[in-house]
């Protein structure tokens, strides 16, 4: 007997294109994964694996809504994952740290801090490195 064709072709074995491929499949869609590398091994391996939507994002923008809602949903999608897979997933919200080292970067700083602080995000903002909690030695 011939294997049934796949429903959907995910082109990308990416970060991305598995968890789409995952999602699809665990809703019951055959699903096929074409990628010219192994899995992980194009973008997905060049990335920071930050996830902070108000420093890539600016307010009032499709682009920050997307960013949040999306932030916002990982950690279900990392418990999935893993009691899916049996394998535990190294991950853990730390924060971002963000320098300014000149008076126009400050600014825009400022006004992140006061759009996180108007979405109910905790934030700090330091002076020194001496105030950064996780920056002492």
């Amino acid at each position: 007997m011939a294997p049934r064709p796949s429903d959907i072709i995910v082109v990308g074995a990416g970060i991305v294109g598995c968890a789409v491929a995952h999602e699809l499949a665990r809703r019951g869609a055959s699903v096929q994964i074409v990628d010219e590398r192994p899995a992980g091994m194009g973008a997905t391996q060049a990335s920071a694996g930050v996830l902070a939507p108000y420093i890539e994002a600016r307010e009032d923008t499709a682009f920050l809504e997307l960013t949040v809602r999306s932030f916002g949903l990982f950690d279900d999608f990392i418990a999935r994952a893993t009691g899916d897979s049996g394998i535990a997933v190294t991950y853990r919200r730390t924060g971002t740290l963000n320098v300014a080292l000149q008076e126009e970067n400050l600014r825009t700083l400022h006004a992140t801090a006061a759009l996180m602080t108007r979405r109910g995000v905790a934030c700090e903002q330091a002076r020194k490195v001496a105030e950064v909690p996780f920056a002492r030695p």
